[in-house]
């Protein structure tokens, strides 16, 4: 929710954002998470690259308390941003 506020702030045409998340939790109890692979897939028309990587970097690290949490625990944290153009041009 942050990264599509973000990037409207920005003005940038966002129709869509999706998340693919995957992790790896220790063997061990609690079960935390050790790695954190996200992916953001935003869409949109003449969206920047460069908007979307800083939208992304501002949610990660300064508005999102999951993200924060898990940057404290996890050991990796891998995120990535794709830019899909809508269908039509949309």
């Amino acid at each position: 929710m942050d990264v599509i506020s973000i990037l409207r702030k920005k003005r940038q045409n966002v129709s869509g954002l999706e998340m693919n998340v995957k992790g790896e939790k220790t063997e061990s109890y609690p079960h935390v998470y050790k790695e954190v692979h996200i992916e953001y897939v935003v869409k949109g028309k003449g969206v920047e690259k460069e908007a979307v990587e800083r939208a992304i970097s501002l949610s990660l690290d300064k508005y999102c308390s999951v993200g924060a949490t898990l940057g404290k625990r996890a050991r990796s944290r891998t995120v990535t941003g794709l830019l899909r153009r809508n269908k039509h041009g949309r």
